[in-house]
């Protein structure tokens, strides 16, 4: 499978922030084949120094990990590359954290640029390095107390592995650079305050949104009419194609179910809140479309929570699905989720295919009473064969059901039999 998408859209207000800044993209790459799977979020600030940076960082990752997999082909395993972002930004600094795992092995890039200097930053360009390594041997003694050897620090404060946000100095530390003993990754966070450094902070508007509920009336006809149901379901997003969706399936009096990715939930808060006023569901998909079969359990609630816990903060609505990332899923990952796990019985392989005819026709010629339909809302393909599967359903008698209604559906039928 390959996914391959940008224009994502920040946008951001700040205190007392008046120059105009450039709009940040996210690009996304997802495949999947026999040998591995990747999964790579990052972001494009469209400032010509940073992009070129990230963009040969992203670029070797991903082809040295390639390289790997035609090199060990012959193996009987399926490695993992993943790559998420934090960003901050405000009207003279943006500071961009990548985190890389692959398979168990973890890395992290940094990037804190000043847009009024157009250079890169370094931790003396914040603060001094006495008072740096003051704070931090403090926190990390505290916290590790002698297993760490508190003298490689002083010998490794000169590091570029720095980001800064409005609350928190963070310096990064690879395994074994303070303690050989230690193989994790040392994250040292110092807050601002004790810096004596202030920066502005985004100001996050919170509206309450009520759960969406099943529309027991439309459900009720449905069943009473004997109408056939069917479901769509979206993958991956939300994007900046999201909006046109639902638009279109507003339209043409359809819904569908969104299965979304947790750090692109602040993001696109407006989108997701309109695509809800509209009457459809969203769901979990996972914070960053990591492999859940390959995680340990903690990492896979935490997967599961951290997207719960946004989704409910931005939006004050609480998501009863889950679908897994590359519909991976074992009785492990299914013992760790609460919520229903929704897979799919028709898959346009929209990711695959690039004509709109195809993906229209794989959506429409087996469809069924009860089908769920598998797309993605990340390329405009899907975004433009919409209008035709929608029509031809209708004309084939279908009428468009979310997820949950779909099983509330299923479950009167069960009971009026």
């Amino acid at each position: 499978m390959k996914i391959k998408f940008m224009s994502l859209f920040f946008f951001f207000l700040f205190i007392g922030c008046t120059p105009k800044l450039k709009e940040t993209k996210i690009e996304t790459i997802i495949e999947e084949n026999s040998h591995y799977k990747i999964g790579m979020n990052y972001p494009i600030t469209q400032y010509k120094k940073i992009d070129r940076a990230i963009s040969s960082y992203i670029n070797t990752c991903y082809q040295d990990f390639l390289k790997e997999q035609s090199e060990n082909i012959s193996l009987d395993t399926v490695e993992e590359l993943n790559i998420d972002y934090t960003l901050y930004e405000n009207e003279d600094l943006i500071s961009i954290t990548l985190f890389k795992t692959k398979n168990e092995e973890e890395e992290i890039q940094t990037y804190t640029y000043s847009l009024k200097k157009n250079v890169f930053l370094s931790p003396e360009d914040f603060v001094s390095l006495s008072t740096l390594y003051s704070m931090a041997n403090t926190l990390l003694f505290e916290r590790f107390g002698n297993v760490l050897d508190l003298s490689l620090l002083k010998e490794n404060l000169h590091t570029n592995l720095f980001s800064i946000d409005h609350e928190y100095f963070y310096l990064y530390y690879p395994p074994s650079t303070l303690s050989k003993k230690y193989k994790d990754t040392i994250i040292i966070d110092i807050p601002l305050k004790k810096l004596n450094m202030q920066v502005e902070k985004t100001i996050n508007v919170n509206q309450e949104i009520m759960e969406a509920e099943i529309d027991l009336e439309k459900v009720n006809s449905i069943i009473e009419m004997n109408k056939k149901v069917i479901a769509l379901t979206f993958d991956d997003g939300p994007s900046s194609h999201t909006e046109d969706i639902i638009s279109i399936l507003k339209e043409n009096e359809a819904v569908a179910t969104f299965f979304i990715l947790g750090n692109k939930v602040k993001t696109y808060e407006n989108v997701l809140r309109k695509s809800l006023e509209y009457g459809n569901e969203l769901g979990n998909h996972t914070f960053n479309h990591k492999w859940l079969t390959k995680l340990k359990d903690e990492e896979i609630k935490k997967q599961i929570e951290d997207t719960q816990n946004i989704i409910y903060e931005t939006l004050g609505y609480t998501p009863v699905l889950f679908r897994p990332s590359y519909g991976s899923i074992n009785k492990r990952v299914r013992e760790d989720i609460s919520l229903d796990v929704v897979l799919w019985n028709i898959d346009t392989m929209d990711w695959k295919y690039k004509s709109v005819s195809k993906i229209r026709d794989r959506a429409t010629l087996n469809a069924e009473d009860g089908s769920i339909i598998l797309m993605h809302e990340t390329y405009e393909r899907t975004k433009k064969a919409l209008p035709e599967i929608i029509q031809i359903l209708k004309e084939k008698g279908f009428v468009f059901v979310t997820i949950s209604e779909l099983k509330q559906i299923e479950t009167l039928r069960k009971y009026n039999e």
